[in-house]
């Protein structure tokens, strides 16, 4: 009897497991944390809403947006910590850096939105630039929720070809998600890298920080869940 192949949801469903069970080694060790979400081509409002960050108003621009996790069993100092698409040309480059002091418990979420021309009308509590967020959002499932408020449509993530990279305060490349041809180089040294499908209206999705990126409606039908990581469930044995 010849088995069918796994799908991707199956095979991510798979790898958390193992990853749970200890039979794959972590590649990211304590203290940083990983990137869990990347939504760099935000729906439009018809088909899945758009408005990721909730302001009422839906931008292919400013509803881009990275999730980040704290994987580990302790609280982690992720102040200095960056995400930056590295575009060789400081005008285009999107990039931001995690203001002093912001600290995720284990398993909490850390999402940063784009905010080009972001409403005032965000739920919930959070922060820039030069200003802390002043604690969990419950908008956004308890995460720490930070906006560039980006200023230029040109820095944004290209559709086509791009990628959003995760740095320690000393600059070393912790984590990365690649797609199409970006304009940057890849950094050979990062711990962990996953390339992606370019042109995807939704957002790309960890099944756990330990999973592979999957398309968003590949795991429960949504188009993005910001701040939400899904908790995969071990298939029964065949």
């Amino acid at each position: 009897m010849t088995r069918a192949a796994p799908t991707r949801l199956a095979t991510a469903i798979l790898l958390v497991a193992a990853s749970a069970a200890g039979a794959v080694d972590n590649p990211i060790p304590y203290p940083h944390p990983v990137i869990t979400e990347m939504l760099y081509n935000p729906p439009p409002a018809g088909v899945g809403g758009g408005d990721a960050n909730q302001d009422g108003d839906r931008s292919g621009v400013g509803d881009e947006f990275v999730e980040l996790v704290n994987p580990h069993t302790k609280p982690i100092d992720v102040g200095g910590y960056s995400v930056s698409d590295d575009h060789p040309e400081v005008r285009y480059r999107l990039s931001f850096i995690i203001p002093a002091g912001t600290t995720l418990e284990p398993g909490q979420t850390l999402v940063i939105f784009n905010g080009y021309k972001m409403l005032d009308s965000m739920p919930g509590p959070y922060g820039d630039k030069r200003t802390r967020a002043a604690g969990p959002n419950p908008a956004f499932h308890g995460a720490i929720v930070y906006s560039i408020k980006n200023i230029s449509g040109a820095r944004a993530w290209a559709n086509a070809g791009d990628m959003v990279v995760l740095r320690d305060p000393d600059g070393h490349a912790i984590d990365a998600v690649v797609w199409g041809r970006p304009d940057a180089d890849v950094p050979e040294d990062v711990l962990r890298l996953q390339r992606v499908e370019p042109d995807t209206p939704m957002s790309y999705q960890r099944l756990g920080p330990w999973g592979i990126m999957l398309p968003h409606t590949d795991i429960d039908g949504r188009f993005y869940s910001p701040g939400e990581v899904p908790t995969a469930i071990v298939p029964p044995a065949p």
